[in-house]
């Protein structure tokens, strides 16, 4: 699986949030 990184590539706010979610950083919040 090749992983494509894309600097300063615009996203959507959902991509954003999902991207969160996948990650878990969203529910670090101090």
């Amino acid at each position: 699986m090749e992983i494509e990184y894309k600097v300063n590539h615009p996203i959507s706010v959902e991509q954003f949030v999902s991207l969160l979610k996948k990650t878990s950083l969203g529910e670090r919040r101090p």
